[in-house]
């Protein structure tokens, strides 16, 4: 059976492109990269607005297994 896909779901090159975030991470030590992709934004009184991208979890997790300066 074929799926059908919204045409809501379909985006353009242009609309990919403009989605696709590079990700940077470094710390002491450790440094890695990669790419994801915008989902939505967020609100949080008094602050600029957050955007939210999604990413894999090994662009990241290098930065997650350190603690933060300051905290033990």
């Amino acid at each position: 059976k074929d799926v059908v896909v919204p045409k809501a779901a379909k985006l353009s090159l242009e609309e990919i492109k403009a989605a696709t975030a590079y990700i940077k991470v470094e710390g002491p030590g450790t440094a890695s990269s990669g790419s994801g992709f915008y989902v939505g934004s967020i609100n949080v009184p008094g602050v600029p607005a957050l955007g939210l991208v999604a990413t894999n979890h090994h662009v990241i997790e290098d930065a997650l297994a350190r603690p933060a300066p300051g905290k033990d």
